[in-house]
């Protein structure tokens, strides 16, 4: 929660519905508040736990992943630019 405003792109989430480790109560406040600053997530949930074990959802994350990429090509950069930036005390606009 205390990045949630710093999220300048969108962002893939894939949630287990029934992850132990990583529940939705605590998935969904963070989702919630990066799209309360005007940042689109990608929200994808799935019945397991954890981690999907059948090989199908495995493809069918990996599917997403790939998906997501070259939809928003510049996402994974402008976090890594922004959290990065955000450490030496700069801006992550240039």
């Amino acid at each position: 929660m205390t990045y949630a405003s710093a999220v300048a792109a969108r962002v893939l989430v894939i949630a287990g519905e029934n992850d132990p480790r990583c529940p939705l109560e605590g998935i969904m406040p963070w989702v919630d508040a990066v799209r309360a600053h005007g940042v689109d997530v990608d929200l994808q949930i799935y019945p397991e736990g954890h981690h999907a074990n059948a090989v199908d959802e495995r493809v069918h994350h990996m599917e997403l992943i790939l998906d997501f990429f070259p939809r928003y090509p510049r996402a994974g950069t402008l976090i890594h630019l922004r959290a990065r930036n955000s450490r030496r005390g700069r801006s992550g606009s240039r």
